[in-house]
């Protein structure tokens, strides 16, 4: 009998907040779920934060290249690892072009090709893989920690700029969701968040101002 098989998703940083969350979610759901595969949506991630998958329990990682590094755009991936891979294979039901080793009409059979062919639906887009080495280069010249640090330290200066700010009677001007910690170093700040923040603007008596009005305001700058 085949056992039933649970997936269990999480971003590894939230797109509301910016706030991220610690990769061994994936071994403490492992621990408690044996039959329990897990996917990781690093496409929020990935683009300013290096991802090391070495010492953790994740099956799959999802992510899109246009966030990474701007181009191309509607191309994503999926890394699995091998064992998840052939498990896919085992589970699978259906298939398109390029997948099959074999298929035979007069009856309902199909052997599946080894991964990742064998989950390769269709023609991929090839001429869009093909630039993808131009943006890998950049990233390597750049450096993952270097654009890490960077984005870290312009949030750190923003978050504080904006925590700065009250009306004439004491009341904050801000209020942000997420960014609560009080961290020093950029080390310690790009550990738990990104470079997301989200915020209201409030009036003097503590209402919001209506998000129409700040674009207003906003427009003409």
């Amino acid at each position: 009998d085949k056992q039933d098989i649970n997936l269990f998703a999480f971003p590894g940083q939230c797109n509301f907040s910016g706030v991220k969350y610690p990769l061994r979610i994936a071994s403490y759901i492992k621990e408690r779920l044996p039959n329990t595969r897990v996917l990781l949506d690093a496409a929020s991630l990935i683009g300013t934060s290096p991802l090391d998958l070495s010492s953790n329990e994740i099956d799959y990682v999802a992510f899109s290249f246009h966030k990474m590094f701007g181009y191309p755009t509607g191309l994503g991936c999926l890394l699995v690892k091998i064992d998840s891979a052939i498990e896919l294979l085992r589970h699978k039901v259906y298939f398109g072009g390029g997948t099959v080793e074999v298929s035979l009409s007069s009856y309902r059979h199909h052997v599946l090709r080894a991964p990742p062919y064998g989950l390769e639906d269709g023609t991929l887009s090839f001429l869009s893989i093909s630039s993808l080495r131009y943006g890998f280069d950049i990233l390597e010249k750049l450096g993952m920690k270097n654009i890490s640090a960077h984005v870290s330290t312009l949030t750190r200066y923003l978050v504080r700029r904006l925590r700065g700010l009250f009306h004439p009677n004491g009341s904050p001007v801000v209020l942000l969701y997420g960014h609560t910690r009080k961290m020093q170093s950029e080390e310690e700040y790009d550990k738990y968040y990104g470079g997301t923040i989200t915020f209201n603007l409030l009036q003097p008596n503590g209402q919001f101002i209506p998000y129409t009005d700040v674009d207003k305001l906003a427009s003409p700058h």
